[in-house]
C-alpha cells in the first residue's frame, strides 16, 4: 500500500498512473495530505498530475510554511500550462507569501539574479508613477493660470510648483 510520502514522491516525479491509482483507491485526507503533493507537482511542471490532484478535490490555494501556493511554484519555474490549469481550478493570484509576494512577483524573482534587482525595479516603477502624477498636477496648474502669469511665477522662483514645471519642461525659458 502506498503512503502519502510515496504520493508526494510520485508527484515530484510526475508519475501520473501511480497517482491516479492511489487517488482512486485511497481514503487520504484532503487537503493536508495532498497539498504538498500538489505544490511539488506544480513546482516541477507536472501539469497532468496537478490536474489529477485538483480533480480529486485538493484545494489550489493551500499555502506551505513560507506562504507559497502551487501557483507560486509553477510561476516561479515558468510552467505556463500548469499555471493555466491552476487558474482554471480557482488558484488565486492575489495570495501573498511571507515575503509579501504574489505568484507573479515571485516568478519575477526567478528571472533576476537577486531579489535586490527586483526591489530596484519596483522602486523605478514607483518613481515613474510619481513622475506621471506630478506631470498631471503641473499640467492642471498650467491650465488654471494664463501663460503670462505662469511666466511671472517661474521668473520669481518663489513657487514650488513653478520649479516642478520648469524641471519637467513645461516652460521654455
Amino acid at each position: 500500500m502506498l503512503t502519502t510520502s510515496d504520493l508526494i514522491q510520485a508527484a515530484k516525479n510526475g508519475q501520473e498512473t501511480m497517482i491516479a491509482n492511489f487517488l482512486h483507491s485511497s481514503t487520504v485526507k484532503v487537503p493536508t495530505d495532498l497539498s504538498e503533493a500538489l505544490s511539488w507537482a506544480a513546482h516541477n511542471g507536472h501539469t497532468k498530475v496537478v490536474e489529477l490532484l485538483l480533480e480529486y478535490g485538493v484545494p489550489p490555494n493551500v499555502q506551505d510554511a513560507q506562504g507559497n501556493t502551487a501557483l507560486h511554484w509553477a510561476s516561479y519555474n515558468g510552467h505556463e500550462k500548469t499555471i493555466r490549469v491552476l487558474l482554471t481550478y480557482g488558484a488565486d493570484e492575489r495570495i501573498l507569501n511571507q515575503n509579501f509576494l504574489t505568484a507573479s512577483k515571485f516568478a519575477r524573482i526567478s528571472a533576476y539574479s537577486s531579489a535586490r534587482e527586483l526591489a530596484l525595479e519596483e522602486k523605478i516603477e514607483k518613481m515613474s508613477e510619481e513622475i506621471i502624477q506630478l506631470k498631471a498636477k503641473i499640467h492642471q496648474l498650467q491650465s488654471q493660470q494664463p501663460s503670462t502669469q505662469n511666466q511671472s511665477v517661474v521668473d520669481s522662483g518663489n513657487n514650488n510648483n513653478s520649479q516642478l514645471m520648469r524641471r519637467f519642461g513645461f516652460y521654455h525659458i
